[in-house]
């Protein structure tokens, strides 16, 4: 694995613990061998910790239970139009 050829989401996973083993001893050498990608990782894991800090679990869990709810009730409203066809102005042609 090249330094440069490594995407974030590899960076992401390796700081969560979530690399299979083979790519995180990968990830462990070439750390050991270059401080671009150490101090690239820096970077990824303060962004990480400010994210956190800046939106807590609580808050957002908050945020998406209430965001899914009226999701939910919107599309719930919507199936209720669809059924409900209202008045039926002429009965078709052939019965």
């Amino acid at each position: 694995m090249k330094i440069n050829q490594i995407p974030d989401i590899y960076i992401e996973q390796y700081l969560l613990g979530e690399l299979p083993e083979n790519l995180r001893n990968q990830m462990d050498e070439l750390i050991a061998q270059n401080t671009e990608l150490s101090d690239r990782i820096n970077i990824i894991r303060k962004s990480n910790e400010e994210i956190l800090t800046s939106y807590s679990a609580e808050s957002m869990v908050r945020q998406i239970i209430e965001k899914t709810t009226s999701a939910d009730e919107a599309h719930m409203g919507k199936i209720k139009e669809e059924k409900s066809p209202g008045i039926i102005k002429r009965l078709p042609v052939s019965l």
